[in-house]
C-alpha cells in the first residue's frame, strides 16, 4: 500500500490509488523533506511512500548519508518531525566537524554515535 504524505500538515494517509508521477523531478520534489551536501557528503532525508519497517512499526521517511558511490548511513522514521530533527543534527554535526577540521573518514562514525 502507498501512503501519501502532506507537506503543510505533516499528515500521513494510505492511498491505494495513487500512481508515482511519471517526471523524475516532480517526483523527486514530492519526496523530498530535507538535503545537505559537504566535502563530498551528501545527507539525503526523503518520504518513502511505503512502510519500511516489515514488522511493527510503520517506517515512512528516510535519512541517509552518502560518502561518495557509498551508502554510510540509512536511518528511518515513522514521522517527517522525527526525520527533520535527524537531519538537521547530522548537518550541525557535518559543520562541526569541519569547523574542527575532523578527518571526514571520521564524520560517519561520529554521526553513527550521535543518532541512536
Amino acid at each position: 500500500m502507498h501512503y501519501r504524505w502532506n507537506r503543510e500538515t505533516d499528515e500521513i494517509t494510505l492511498d491505494p490509488s495513487y500512481h508515482f508521477p511519471a517526471d523524475k523531478q516532480e517526483f523527486d520534489r514530492e519526496r523530498r523533506v530535507s538535503e545537505y551536501e559537504l566535502d563530498g557528503i551528501w545527507l539525503s532525508t526523503v518520504f518513502l511512500g511505503f512502510d519500511h519497517g516489515w514488522r511493527g512499526q510503520t517506517l515512512l521517511f528516510e535519512t541517509a548519508a552518502f560518502n561518495h558511490w557509498r551508502t554510510d548511513i540509512i536511518l528511518r522514521y515513522e514521522k517527517a518531525a522525527e526525520a527533520r530533527k535527524v537531519h538537521d543534527r547530522l548537518v550541525w554535526l557535518m559543520n562541526w566537524c569541519k569547523a574542527r577540521q575532523v578527518a571526514r573518514r571520521h564524520w560517519v562514525r561520529l554521526m553513527k554515535e550521535l543518532v541512536p
